[in-house]
This record gives structure tokens, C-alpha cells and sequence, in this order.
């Protein structure tokens, strides 16, 4: 199972969603030991070692366990393990068909979509075939000769560059792209698709007002046709209901959503935590090596700004080392770095009392359980333990941690200006 996991972790980069029943009632999910991972309950009904091999296997590849609510009697068992609680969405646990709970997770993830290459093709039957033919036979004239020369190999690679040569010389050739590939665009759109092309020509030609008018005319009947051809495709998706009565048939009544039709919809969901393309000095920025450095260098241009000026506020250029931190401290300036610390604070207080427009995401929770040594503050929330510096730096998972290290006087304030 270990290595199964592995692979999976390699091939969808870390972020796999796995629900299934491990059936282990010895390991305790809800409570944690020091280190912030998973504790294995006194009593045992199985061994000491499979519950360590499970626990483990947990940890090895960095998963989380989601499921809070006991799945049979007392015990979890089946378990919803994430690298990324941000994928979770929701999580309900209802009735099953056997004596354990049935576990009914939304997860949001965004499907890979790889992208058909163009494809080149020979349009033979309008080919000069006479052609083909004798520049073959000049091209081969002697190559028996040559056979004993070559192992097959050799002999294998020269004759396909010949024949290749050949037909882009004498054989039309046109590559098929996969802009059409879309299940709603059918035969009739692709046709009227390319007469908007050649308007769009003939309009950008001439540059006359009937003929841009023509144009947009047709693109409009275009965006319309494949308004209608999208809904149709989406309403075909709908499974027909067996209990519907005769008298109904006509009606959109006798249609249910079915599996089909959510299968559509999730691929829909899409999940992006990162830093978009960044522009630096006119040049697009789009691996994460340079975008690090890009940010890294705003952020130290903007901290020089601050020491500048302290230099300017006490008219004090002198380069001694240490003159910039003694200017900082008699005029007490607050570091940007402080600054923004606390406008991140105040920001995530004003979203929990909902002063401001920024829904506070599900994943987010307060502790759901009481420690053995004192009653954890209610209005501190459960530290996020991301995978990946990306997520783990951004607002939500860096201003909890700040958040929870403030005094607990300070966490009963819900005036965002007293605070």
C-alpha cells in the first residue's frame, strides 16, 4: 500500500483526496501527541505494529485525516485522507447501506487537460503523384549499391527522409487543430465558425462599414448557435426518470440529474492556489525560482524606502554600520514588516465579525476539543499545516499563526478599532 500511495503522490503532485475504510478503531484521529501527529488509543483490538505500519504510512506521505464524526458506533474507520485540506470542500456523513456511516466529501480540485498537438495530414488525392515517383527514383537510382554500405537501421532512416521529402515537395499537406474538439461543436457550427473567419478577412481588407457590419452580424448568430448547441448538450446529459407517467413525457419532468451530468459539472470546480505570471522589467516571469526572487527584491526595495527616511527625517547620511537601526529606534517607526502584520490581523478580525467582504473558508475551524491541562481560548482556530511554502505563506494559513500567539485580552476585543 506504501508504494502504491508513493506512485500516486509522484503522478497527481501531491494532492490526492483518498477515501476508503481502514477499519482501525486503535488510532485515536482526534487526538494528537507533541510532535502534531496521530496517537493509538490504550486498549487494542489489534496489534501494536499494524497500528504503528498504518500511522506511518500516514506520515511518510504527508496526509491529513478529515473525517471528525465516528463512522460505526464509537470508532472512525473510514477515513478521508488529503496532502491538502484546501480540497476539501465539504463533508457530510449519512446513512449507509451496511452497519458503517456513509462519508460524502466535495472535493475541489482541477482536472489536467493536455492538449492535442497539431496533427499534420497529406491531402493525397490532391497530390502530384508523377512527381513523388521521380524524385523517388533519383533519389534511389543507387541504392542497391548502397545496401551492403548500411546496417537496416541506416538503411531504415534514409529511406523515410527520401520518401518524407517527396510528399512535402508534390503532396498538399494541413494540420488539424483541436479548437473544435468540444463535444457541442458539431459539423454545422464548424462550417459557420470558418465563414466568420473569412468575413473577419475580408472585413479587416476593406475596412468598410457593410463589411464590418456583416461580420459582427454573423459572429453574433455564431455565439448564438453555440448558446444553443452548449444547452442542448448539457440538457442530453440528463438521464430520463423511469417513473415518469405518459401523461409527462413531454414536459422537462420526466428528466433527473445523473451521473453523467455532475461528472460534467465537477470537472467545471477548479482550485488555484499560487502566484500568477509576473512582469519584471517587460519580461514575463513564469517559474518559481524567478518569481521568488521578483517579490523578494520588491520587498527589500520597499524596506529601503523606509530607512531612507529615517536618514532624511534626521538629516544623518553618515555610513557608520548601525546608523540606520539607532535613526529607527529614537524615532520609534514602526518596521513595515510590523506594519503589515498588523494589517493582516486586523484584516482577518474584521472578516471573522464580518466587517468585510471575505467569506471565511470551511477548513477554517476553532478547536473542537479540550485539553487535559487547561480549556483552549474559543476564539483561536486551528493551526493550518500546509504541504507546500506556496500555501503555506499566503494570508489565511500565516495570519492564524499570528492570530493564536496573541494574548487572549486581545482575542476577546470585537471592536476592530480598539484592537
Amino acid at each position: 500500500m506504501s508504494s502504491d500511495l508513493w506512485q500516486l503522490v509522484i503522478m497527481t503532485n501531491s494532492l490526492i483526496p483518498i477515501n476508503t475504510n481502514f477499519n482501525l478503531p486503535d488510532i485515536d484521529w482526534d487526538e494528537e501527541d507533541s510532535n502534531g501527529g496521530y496517537t493509538i488509543k490504550p486498549s487494542h483490538n489489534y496489534s501494536n505494529e499494524i497500528n504503528k505500519l498504518a500511522l506511518d504510512i500516514v506520515e511518510e506521505h504527508c496526509l491529513q485525516q478529515c473525517v471528525t464524526e465516528p463512522t460505526r458506533e464509537k470508532n472512525i474507520l473510514d477515513l478521508v485522507l488529503t496532502t491538502n485540506e484546501n480540497l476539501v470542500q465539504k463533508m457530510s456523513i449519512t446513512d449507509g447501506m451496511s452497519n458503517h456511516q456513509m462519508i460524502i466529501t466535495t472535493v475541489n480540485a482541477r482536472p489536467k487537460v493536455i492538449k492535442n498537438k497539431p496533427r499534420k495530414i497529406y491531402q493525397y488525392k490532391k497530390g502530384n503523384m508523377e512527381n513523388v515517383k521521380e524524385y523517388l527514383n533519383s533519389k534511389f537510382e543507387n541504392f542497391k549499391e548502397k545496401i551492403t554500405e548500411m546496417n537496416i537501421e541506416e538503411y531504415w532512416t534514409l529511406f523515410k527522409t527520401h520518401l518524407f521529402q517527396a510528399m512535402d515537395l508534390h503532396i498538399p499537406s494541413k494540420n488539424l487543430t483541436s479548437r473544435f474538439n468540444l463535444p457541442w461543436v458539431n459539423q454545422h457550427i464548424k462550417k459557420m465558425i470558418r465563414k466568420k473567419e473569412r468575413l473577419y478577412k475580408v472585413a479587416k481588407k476593406y475596412q468598410t462599414k457593410e463589411h464590418w457590419d456583416k461580420f459582427k452580424q454573423y459572429r453574433k448568430a455564431v455565439k448564438t448557435e453555440l448558446d444553443i448547441s452548449h444547452k442542448k448538450y448539457i440538457f442530453d446529459m440528463l438521464e430520463v426518470s423511469p417513473s415518469t407517467s405518459e401523461a409527462s413525457a413531454n414536459t422537462q419532468d420526466q428528466y433527473r440529474i445523473g451521473k453523467k451530468y455532475w461528472k460534467y459539472i465537477k470537472s467545471k470546480k477548479r482550485e488555484t492556489v499560487g502566484v500568477s505570471t509576473l512582469k519584471v522589467n517587460g519580461e514575463t516571469i513564469d517559474n518559481s525560482k524567478g518569481k521568488a526572487e521578483a517579490l523578494n527584491a520588491q520587498f527589500q526595495s520597499i524596506e529601503m524606502v523606509h530607512r531612507r527616511a529615517a536618514r532624511f527625517i534626521k538629516s544623518n547620511y553618515s555610513r557608520e554600520p548601525g546608523t540606520v537601526t539607532t535613526l529607527l529606534e529614537e524615532l520609534k517607526l514602526t518596521p513595515l514588516e510590523t506594519r503589515r502584520k498588523i494589517a493582516r490581523i486586523t484584516l482577518f478580525h474584521k472578516a471573522i465579525y464580518e466587517r468585510v467582504s471575505i467569506p471565511i473558508p470551511t477548513h477554517i475551524i476553532k478547536p473542537r476539543r479540550t485539553s487535559r491541562l487547561h480549556q483552549p481560548n474559543t476564539k483561536r482556530y486551528v493551526q493550518i499545516r500546509p504541504n507546500k511554502d506556496i500555501y503555506k505563506y499566503s494570508f489565511f494559513p500565516r495570519t492564524i499563526r499570528d492570530w493564536n500567539k496573541l494574548p487572549d485580552e486581545l482575542l476577546e476585543i470585537e471592536s476592530s478599532e480598539e484592537l
